[in-house]
């Protein structure tokens, strides 16, 4: 295990999921929502698993279905169970700056009142093979090192390197 900062945790999710095919939004918001599903003892493979399915996974619904019950209601109650999409869903709500009330019933009522999150700790644990697949996810999006790239104005040219 490797501690990480926080804010490099959430890079490289956003980063991962614009390479397994995310648009930036929802890959923004996956990144906030992993180091939340972190922070509060969530399973890590529940990460990898939204990754490997890409566009037709929790990366994508979870933040439509919050969006599309959000914005019927000013108060919204969203049914969390044990199933891991569940637990992503859970990690999108907390990210959210809204109040978010669990129930002792397992669902979380959700109350459009600015709301200012509890800190996250500045270091989460991630083990070295996990972090191994989120980066070679994350270089699907860097440019190749062609000189067909560079004409085109890919890497450093003379004037960024003064």
């Amino acid at each position: 295990m490797t501690a990480v900062s926080v804010n490099e945790v959430q890079g490289l999710l956003s980063k991962a999921a614009r390479g397994a095919g995310a648009p930036p939004a929802q890959a923004a918001a996956f990144g906030q929502a992993g180091v939340y599903h972190l922070a509060c003892g969530g399973d890590v493979a529940v990460l990898s698993s939204a990754l490997a399915q890409g566009l037709t996974g929790p990366i994508i619904d979870c933040p439509k279905q919050i969006q599309c019950t959000m914005s019927q209601s000013e108060s919204v109650t969203f049914i969390v169970s044990d199933d891991p999409a569940d637990a992503l869903l859970s990690a999108y709500l907390d990210a959210l700056p809204f109040q978010a009330t669990r129930r002792s019933d397992g669902a979380i009522e959700v109350t459009r009142t600015v709301f200012q999150r509890p800190d996250l700790p500045a270091r989460l644990q991630v083990a070295e093979d996990v972090l191994a697949g989120w980066k070679a996810l994350a270089a699907r999006t860097f440019v190749p090192e062609t000189e067909q790239s560079r004409r085109a104005g890919a890497g450093a040219g003379l004037t960024d390197n003064d």
